[in-house]
C-alpha cells in the first residue's frame, strides 16, 4: 500500500474560489442578495416594499437549494458527512437571520438603519454559502486523491515485479487507474478559474501520459537484463518521474503546488535544447564499439526523456496549435531516425553495413534533432 499520506482539511478562513463549478453556483444567490441589497431607502415611497418582499422570498428558495444539495451530498460521501452538516447548519442560521432582517427592511424600505443590517446579514450568509460550496468542491478533490493512492500502489507493485508475469498483470491495473486519473484530473484542470493552475495540471498530464509508455518497456528490460546498470537506471527514472508527477498533481489539486518546487530536468527551452546537443554528440561514436545491450538502452532513455520534456511544452497552454502540431511531428521523426540510425549499428556489427552507411543515418539523426531544436526555439519567441 501507498505510504504517503493525503488528507483534505476544510479552512473555515478560506473563501477563495479555485472552480467554475462554485462560481456558477453561487452566481445565483449573489444575483438575488445582490438585487436585494440595491433596495434604496427612499423619502417619497413610504410603506412596503412589493419588490423586497419577493427577493426576500427568491433568496430563501435559493438557500434552500444549496443545503439540499449539500444534504445529498453528505449523504452521498460519509468521511465528510459531519463537515457538510456543520457548514449546512451554518448557512441555515445565516439564512435565517438575513430572511428576519430583510422582511423587516422590506416592511420599513425607508430605513437606512434596517438596511445596514440586512446588508451585513447578506454578507455573511454569501460567505457562509461560499464555504459550503469550497467543502463540497473538495468531495472531487478527495476523489482525485483517491485515485493518486491506487496508482501510487500500482506503481510499487510494478516496481517489485519478480517476473514477466507478474509485471503485466500489474501494469494492467496500472493501465485503468491510470486512465481514471487522467479522467479525474482532466476534468479538474477545465474546472479551474487560475490559469497558472490549469498549465500545471496540463503539464503534470501530459508527464505521466509520456511516461506511462516509457514504463512497462524499461521495467521489461531489467527484468530481463538486470545485470546491465543502464537498466536500472532507465527503469528508476521512470519510476521517479511517475511518483514525483502525482505528487505534483495531488499538490496542484490541494492548492499547495508552488511552480518554483517543480524540478524536471528538461523543463525550460533552454535544458531542452542543451540536451539535444549533447545528444548529437553522445550518437557520434565509432561503430565498433556500439553495444546494443548497454547503448541501445541509454539512446532511446536519453531521446525519450527530450520528447517528454517537447512533449510538455507542446501542451503548454501557451502554445499555438499549428507550433504543437509541428513540435509533436519533429518528435516522431527524431525517435524514428534513432531507431534507423540503431538498426545501422546493429548490422554493422553483424557486417552487413559500412562506416558508410553509419555515417549517412548519423547525419540523418542530427538533421532531425536539428529540425526539433528549431521548433522548441521558435517556442521561445511567443
Amino acid at each position: 500500500m501507498s505510504t504517503h499520506v493525503y488528507t483534505t482539511k476544510f479552512n473555515p478562513t478560506d473563501v477563495q474560489i479555485k472552480t467554475w463549478s462554485v462560481q456558477r453556483a453561487l452566481d445565483p444567490l449573489v444575483v438575488e442578495v445582490t438585487s436585494l441589497i440595491s433596495e434604496q431607502p427612499s423619502n417619497i415611497k413610504k410603506g412596503r416594499s412589493k419588490q423586497a418582499h419577493q427577493l426576500v422570498e427568491n433568496v430563501i428558495q435559493a438557500t434552500e437549494n444549496f443545503i439540499n444539495k449539500a444534504g445529498e451530498i453528505a449523504h452521498e460521501n460519509p468521511h465528510m458527512r459531519n463537515d457538510l452538516l456543520q457548514s449546512m447548519k451554518e448557512v441555515k442560521r445565516a439564512g435565517d437571520e438575513m430572511v428576519v432582517l430583510s422582511r423587516e427592511f422590506a416592511d420599513d424600505s425607508c430605513s437606512k438603519i434596517k438596511r445596514e443590517k440586512m446588508i451585513n446579514a447578506a454578507r455573511a450568509l454569501l460567505t457562509s454559502v461560499t464555504h459550503l460550496l469550497i467543502l463540497a468542491d473538495l468531495v472531487d478533490v478527495q476523489t482525485i486523491l483517491k485515485s493518486i493512492r491506487l496508482v501510487e500502489d500500482d506503481l510499487q507493485h510494478i516496481y517489485n515485479a519478480s517476473n514477466q508475469e507478474e509485471l503485466i498483470h500489474y501494469y494492467k491495473q496500472y493501465g485503468k487507474d491510470i486512465n481514471d486519473l487522467n479522467h479525474h484530473t482532466q476534468r479538474r484542470q477545465q474546472d479551474l478559474v487560475d490559469r497558472t493552475e490549469q498549465e500545471n495540471l496540463a503539464t503534470a498530464r501530459a508527464t505521466l501520459k509520456r511516461s506511462s509508455m516509457m514504463l512497462f518497456t524499461s521495467s521489461k528490460t531489467y527484468l530481463r537484463h538486470p545485470e546491465i546498470p543502464s537498466a536500472r537506471e532507465n527503469r528508476d527514472f521512470i519510476h521517479n518521474q511517475l511518483r514525483h508527477t502525482v505528487k505534483m498533481i495531488s499538490s496542484i489539486t490541494q492548492g499547495q503546488f508552488e511552480t518554483s518546487t517543480y524540478n524536471s530536468s528538461l523543463n525550460t527551452i533552454g535544458d531542452l535544447t542543451r540536451a539535444l546537443n549533447e545528444f548529437d554528440n553522445i550518437i557520434m561514436m565509432k561503430p565498433q564499439k556500439f553495444n546494443e545491450q548497454i547503448i541501445r538502452p541509454q539512446l532511446e532513455g536519453r531521446l525519450e526523456d527530450i520528447i517528454s520534456g517537447a512533449a510538455l511544452l507542446a501542451d503548454s497552454l501557451s502554445t499555438r496549435e499549428d507550433r504543437r502540431d509541428k513540435i509533436v511531428q519533429e518528435c516522431n521523426s527524431v525517435r524514428q531516425a534513432l531507431q534507423e540510425l540503431l538498426d545501422e549499428y546493429i548490422k554493422y556489427s553483424k557486417k552487413k553495413s559500412s562506416d558508410e552507411n553509419v555515417n549517412e543515418k548519423i547525419q540523418l539523426m542530427q538533421t532531425k534533432t536539428r529540425d526539433l531544436r528549431k521548433q522548441v526555439m521558435k517556442q521561445s519567441s511567443i
